[in-house]
């Protein structure tokens, strides 16, 4: 019975750890993922803390330590990485962006081509 005791209450500071670096962990993903997002009004954003507490909004600023969350109504809410359980954004990286822009070329020339090969056959 006391080696169990013993087994115990060694085990629950070692799963603490566990947990903590799990969040350290996630607040490090938190912070990449908010700087690829950027910050201004089409940055939006939805936020669920640890605590369930929610915001959806756009980010106005952010730090090393957290960001800023602005929401419809306007008011403004710090948010520390660590404190966050997911994240959702609505930003399309650069990359994205250029992406659907060649593509939407593409199409567009396509379609110019067809139009002026089906005038000349007339």
């Amino acid at each position: 019975m006391a080696i169990s005791v013993l087994a115990y209450a060694s085990a629950v500071p070692a799963r603490a750890q566990t947990d903590q670096a799990k969040r350290d962990r996630k607040a490090a993903e938190i912070k990449a993922k908010i700087g690829k997002i950027g910050t201004g009004e089409k940055a939006r954003v939805k936020v669920k803390l640890y605590d369930n507490t929610r915001y959806e909004g756009h980010l106005r600023e952010v730090n090393e330590t957290g960001f800023v969350v602005v929401t419809k109504e306007g008011a403004s809410h710090n948010v520390n990485y660590s404190d966050v359980k997911s994240l959702g954004g609505r930003n399309l990286s650069t990359g994205a962006k250029i992406g659907i822009g060649i593509g939407i070329g593409a199409a567009a020339t396509i379609l110019t081509l067809l139009l002026i090969f089906a005038s000349l056959e007339d």
